[in-house]
């Protein structure tokens, strides 16, 4: 009989774990900030995954996150302080404190710093703005100074590299409030140029890239120069063409939907839309939320995914969705309506006391 009585409580136990929620918050905003807020290291910044390590990137993101959700973040000194050690002497900033600084890093920062809603007398008083623009323009010019100075009449034929270097530039710059000293003509009339006279792009990256750039230097300069893509229309049609059938877009045609391409597509076409919303790609979005509350690509969440996500879904005023409950999913095995277990128990109890 005692065996009997473990073997029905063993059973008990099992479905017990198997019914139990993976997680306790009540809403998929509520899964997410738990997610984020435990990839944060309390003295410093936060980690892009559990394995990785702490990085102004990932501050960046998860920074921005909280943003976008209206939300406070926890330690905020502590990452404060954490930016400041990430400044190296000649202004940059490295991934992490005394490292390398690099032009890419130190648009994290500023990112970082706009996220945390820290303004400019904090800048002025804790960071040299001036060291920081003078590291960006010196960066920048040792690996593209064609751009700076055109030692030709042709127009630039940028590379996806060139426009994200080119972006980080005009990002840091119009934040700190200052022009950078490039030749505005000159790029600017060769951005406008890599629009083909049907309204395409050599490929979906360059695209996205290159109108997100004209449009920051568009900011920049107050809409002084009213710049856009020769046709809008063409863009906007152009870049449709790599939406998937779940929503999803890729940067390839008929290629695999990814959060990446489909924040470049949607933070992309919003400029031309003020109200913008798209429920099929809202649906592909809110999909990759994982059991964790993170948002994933391929098998792993991280929180840069998770920033890419909540991204598309405010831009696509969306963002109320994720105050849909929490049902957490479940990897190997379905969890089973109730009335199935209910099932289950009664056929053990009856073979129990055939027994």
């Amino acid at each position: 009989m005692r065996t009997n009585f473990l073997y029905l409580y063993a059973t008990f136990a099992f479905l017990a774990l198997l019914l139990s929620p993976v997680s306790a918050a009540s809403t998929k905003r509520d899964a997410l900030l738990d997610y984020v807020s435990s990839l944060q290291v309390s003295d410093s910044g936060f980690q892009d995954t559990s394995s990785g390590s702490v990085t102004i990137e990932a501050t960046a993101d998860a920074s921005m996150i909280y943003l976008l959700l209206g939300e406070s973040v926890d330690y905020k000194n502590e990452l404060i302080y954490y930016i400041q050690r990430c400044q190296s002497e000649n202004g940059g900033f490295s991934a992490t404190p005394g490292t390398s600084p690099s032009l890419e890093m130190t648009f994290h920062a500023i990112r970082a710093i706009q996220a945390l809603e820290l303004n400019q007398s904090w800048i002025n008083g804790n960071i040299d703005r001036w060291k920081i623009l003078n590291y960006t323009l010196a960066a920048f010019n040792e690996s593209y100074e064609a751009l700076i100075f055109p030692t030709s009449d042709d127009l630039y034929d940028f590379t996806i590299t060139e426009l994200d270097a080119l972006y980080s530039l005009i990002y840091i710059s119009s934040f700190l409030e200052t022009i950078p000293s490039f030749n505005v003509t000159y790029v600017t009339l060769s951005l406008v140029n890599l629009q083909y006279s049907n309204g395409s792009y050599s490929s979906f990256d360059i695209a996205t890239r290159s109108i997100k750039t004209i449009f920051l230097i568009n900011d920049l300069f107050g809409g002084y120069f009213a710049l856009a893509p020769s046709s809008s229309e063409g863009a906007i049609t152009f870049i449709n063409a790599f939406k998937e059938e779940e929503g999803g877009y890729s940067n390839t045609l008929n290629g695999d939907s990814t959060l990446t391409s489909s924040y470049q597509a949607v933070s992309t076409i919003k400029l031309f839309t003020p109200s913008y919303e798209d429920p099929l790609t809202s649906s592909f979005v809110l999909a990759k939320q994982s059991q964790t509350g993170g948002f994933l690509s391929g098998e792993s969440p991280s929180v840069k995914n998770s920033w890419m996500a909540i991204s598309c879904l405010f831009y696509l005023d969306s963002i109320g969705e994720l105050l849909a409950p929490n049902i957490p999913q479940t990897e190997g095995f379905v969890l089973l309506p109730i009335i199935n277990v209910y099932a289950i128990i009664a056929l053990i109890i009856i073979r129990l006391k055939r027994r």
